[in-house]
C-alpha cells in the first residue's frame, strides 16, 4: 500500500504539471474535429480529464493537430488592426483590444510525445511493473528451496513460525517482554534460535555471546523508547494531539515483534542484512549496545555474588534440615511422639467436622504467660542432678515415665534446667548447654499424657483435649506456655 500510494502521488504530480502547461499553451484554441465541448483546456480540471483521456489513446493525434492549428485557419490576436487586416468591422463595440486569438501553438507535437512518453511509456509502466512486483512473491514462493539455515533466504513457513512463537509469548498485545527473549530463542530454531534440526537445544558459547548482545540491544531500543515518551509528555497540550500514540503495552519492558525480529536477524543472520543498514548501526546503534552489554556484565557479576551466597545460606539450611529429618528417623521416641501428634490432629479434625465447625475454632488460645529465661554455656556445671539421679530420689521400685515429668516438675520449680541440643541440625549451632530459668512458670493448662510407652508434657490448648486430659502438673487458669 505505501508503494501504490506513492506512485499514484507522482501521477498526479506529472498529471497535473501537464495539465497546467497545457491550460496555458491551448486554453483559448479554437473548437475544431476533436477539439470541443468533451476535449478542451479550458481550465485545470478539464485538461486533467483531457490527460486521462489521452493516456488511453482516445484520439489523442486528432486532438493534436486541433491544438497545432495557425493561420489562415485561425486568429492570433482579437484586435481592431487585425479585423481591419483582413478587411471587416471591429465587432465588438468600445472594448478594449483582445491580447490573445484563437490559434493554437507550434509546440502542439512536442507536448503531446512528451506527454505520451512520459505518462504513458514511463509512469504507467511504472504503476505496472509495481503491481507486478508485489505479486512476485507467488512465483518466488514456487522456485524458492527451503534451506534450514536460511542460505536461500526464508520461506513462507519459517515467517509463519517466528509469528507462532511469539504468540506465545505476547499475550495478544503485539509486545514481548525482554526477560521472555531467552525462551523464544529456545522455541525458534537455527539460525534465529537454539533447536537444531532434531528439535534439540544447541547453545555454545557463541550462542550465548550473541544472545546478550541481542538483549542489550532490545533494552536500548526500549530506553529509547521512554525517552521519546518522556518527549512526549513534555509538549504542550496541542502539539499532543498530532503526535500518534503507540498502543498500551501490557509488559513493563515490552518490545514489538518487529525490533524482536530485526534484532535477531541483525545479530543471528547478518549476512542478510544489506551493508548499508550494518554501517547504519555500526555508527548508531552498536556503541550504545557495547555500552549497555558492559553494563550488563558487571551488574551480573554483582548478581552473581548475592546469588553465591543466598545458595549458601539455602544449602546449610537444607542441610540442617536434612540432619534433623535423619536424626529424627534414626529416634525411636521422635518417631512416636511424631505418630502422637498425626493421631491427635486427625481426632481434632472429626472433632470439627462431628460439631460442625471450622478446624481453627478447636484450637484454645493460651490466657497467660510466664517468661522464661536462657543462658547459652560452652561447659557442664559442676554441680548437676541428672534426670536419672533425680528419679532415684524418688525412691520407686519400678520407674515409670511419668517418674521423669513428676521429678522434672517438682525440681523445675526451685532449681535452673540443664538442656543440651542432641539432634544434629543444632548441635553444632548451639554447641554446649542451655541453662534455663522456668522457676516463674506456673504450666497453667499443661497435661500430663500418660501413653503406652512414654508420658508426655504438652500444652492443653484444644478442645478436644482440654476435656479429655488425664492428669494436670498444676492447676492453672488457661493454656499459659514455658
Amino acid at each position: 500500500i505505501p508503494q501504490l500510494a506513492n506512485i499514484l502521488l507522482l501521477l498526479l504530480l506529472v498529471y497535473a504539471m501537464f495539465s497546467v502547461l497545457a491550460v496555458n499553451l491551448f486554453g483559448t484554441t479554437k473548437y475544431a474535429a476533436r477539439l470541443g465541448p468533451t476535449a478542451n483546456f479550458g481550465n485545470w480540471v478539464k485538461a486533467m480529464q483531457v490527460c486521462y483521456q489521452m493516456v488511453t489513446g482516445d484520439e489523442w493525434m486528432t486532438l493534436m493537430e486541433d491544438c497545432s492549428v495557425q493561420p489562415p485557419s485561425c486568429m492570433d490576436r482579437f484586435d481592431r488592426e487585425h479585423f481591419a487586416l483582413i478587411g471587416q468591422e471591429w465587432p465588438f463595440g468600445d472594448r478594449e483590444d483582445y491580447r490573445f486569438g484563437d490559434c493554437g501553438s507550434m509546440t502542439a507535437p512536442f507536448f503531446f510525445m512528451a506527454f505520451k512518453i512520459v505518462c504513458e511509456a514511463i509512469m504507467l509502466n511504472l504503476f505496472i511493473g509495481m503491481i507486478l512486483d508485489n505479486f512476485s512473491f507467488i512465483t518466488d514462493e514456487v522456485a524458492l528451496v527451503e534451506h534450514p539455515q536460511w542460505k536461500t533466504g526464508a520461506s513462507s513457513d519459517q515467517v509463519a513460525e517466528l509469528s507462532d512463537a511469539f504468540r506465545r509469548f505476547d499475550a495478544e498485545t503485539g509486545f514481548m517482554s525482554i526477560s521472555a527473549l531467552n525462551a523464544l530463542m529456545c522455541t525458534l530454531h537455527q539460525p534465529l534460535g537454539f533447536r537444531n534440526q532434531e528439535d534439540q537445544i544447541e547453545f555454545t558459547e557463541r550462542d550465548r555471546v550473541t544472545h546478550l548482545m541481542i538483549r542489550c540491544e532490545l533494552n536500548v531500543i526500549r530506553r529509547a523508547e521512554y525517552n521519546q515518551e518522556d518527549h512526549r509528555a513534555a509538549l504542550p497540550i496541542y502539539r499532543r494531539v498530532f503526535v500518534r500514540r503507540e498502543k498500551r503495552r501490557r509488559f513493563e519492558q515490552a518490545v514489538s515483534f518487529d525490533d524482536v525480529m530485526y534484532t535477531l536477524l541483525f545479530w543471528r543472520k547478518p549476512q542478510m542484512v544489506p551493508n548499508r543498514l550494518k554501517y547504519e548501526r555500526a555508527q548508531q546503534r552498536i556503541p550504545e549496545t557495547v555500552a549497555m552489554a558492559q553494563k550488563l556484565i558487571i551488574a551480573g557479576f554483582f548478581r552473581m555474588l548475592v546469588a553465591e551466597r543466598v545458595q549458601d545460606l539455602v544449602v546449610s539450611k537444607l542441610n540442617k534440615r536434612a540432619a534433623l529429618k535423619a536424626w529424627s528417623n534414626g529416634d525411636v521416641a521422635r518417631q512416636r511422639r511424631t505418630l502422637h501428634i498425626a493421631t491427635e490432629k486427625s481426632k481434632e479434625k472429626e472433632y470439627a467436622d462431628k460439631n460442625e465447625m471450622p478446624y481453627e475454632e478447636v484450637t484454645v488460645p493460651p490466657s497467660s504467660f510466664s517468661l522464661c529465661k536462657f543462658a547459652h554455656q560452652l561447659e557442664r556445671p559442676s554441680h548437676i542432678l541428672t534426670q536419672y539421679q533425680a528419679i532415684r530420689e524418688m525412691k520407686v521400685k519400678v520407674p515409670k515415665p511419668y517418674h521423669g515429668i513428676e521429678a522434672f516438675s517438682n525440681h523445675a520449680s526451685k532449681d535452673f534446667v540443664v538442656l543440651r541440643f542432641v539432634d544434629a541440625a543444632y548441635a553444632d549451632v548451639f554447641p554446649g548447654y542451655v541453662i534455663a530459668d522456668i522457676t516463674q512458670c506456673t504450666w497453667g493448662g499443661w497435661v500430663q499424657n500418660n501413653l503406652q510407652n512414654d508420658t508426655l508434657l504438652e500444652p492443653s490448648c484444644t478442645l478436644i483435649r482440654g476435656g479429655n486430659t488425664k492428669s494436670t502438673v498444676k492447676k492453672g487458669g488457661g493454656g499459659g506456655e514455658g
